[in-house]
């Protein structure tokens, strides 16, 4: 049944994803760098449930789905090489890396997509609520949908294996995000997210 209902989640997701504006930047990303672009819809899929099951209106979760797919779209200014390293990254390259975020917000917004996506949620979806993230934004200023595609983004990058991270458990990953509450992750999102995973994945 956990199968059959995480399949029926991905086809909602990939259904809307080709059917969207948001199909052509998917597109350049998938050619790009394939593991981003399966990454952007595991977490879509994820953040659609969790802001069904936070309540959201039926179109604050289509701008929710498509700013989960395009959050990453930033990645496209980044080379391939280093989104595969698996060596220490150097400091030039980190910063090449935490640029992401911003160069998919001023993408986003060339694009005339301002509206039709949170471009909070893109340029702000490493930050912490207590502030300690890439641009040192205090919680104030993060939306209930940013800590939620923090919660959904960091749970799918603890899961997949990568060329520099061991994929976790279901059961560490969500550890790992409990332990991380009130200082990465909003605590009642985590407690949502904690029920949804319980129910469908």
């Amino acid at each position: 049944m956990i199968g059959k209902k995480r399949s029926a989640l991905n086809e909602r997701v990939q259904d809307f994803a080709g059917n969207d504006c948001c199909f052509p930047l998917l597109r350049r990303m998938m050619r790009h760098h394939r593991h981003t672009y399966e990454h952007s819809l595991r977490v879509a899929g994820l953040a659609l449930k969790l802001c069904e099951a936070m309540d959201y209106a039926a179109a604050e979760r289509d701008v929710v789905l498509r700013s989960s797919l395009l959050h990453d779209i930033g990645k496209l200014s980044v080379p391939i090489g280093l989104l595969d390293k698996s060596e220490a990254l150097s400091q030039t390259e980190w910063d090449i890396i935490k640029d992401h975020c911003r160069n998919g917000d001023t993408l986003l917004r060339a694009w005339g997509m301002a509206g039709l996506v949170d471009c909070d949620m893109v340029l702000y979806h490493h930050e912490n609520v207590d502030g300690s993230g890439y641009g040192g934004v205090r919680e104030s200023k993060l939306s209930k949908s940013v800590k939620l595609l923090r919660v959904v983004d960091s749970y799918d990058a603890m899961t997949v294996n990568r060329s520099y991270n061991r994929a976790r458990t279901h059961e560490e990953a969500l550890d790992e995000l409990y332990r991380c509450s009130g200082r990465c992750y909003d605590r009642n999102v985590v407690d949502t997210f904690y029920r949804v995973m319980s129910e469908c994945c």
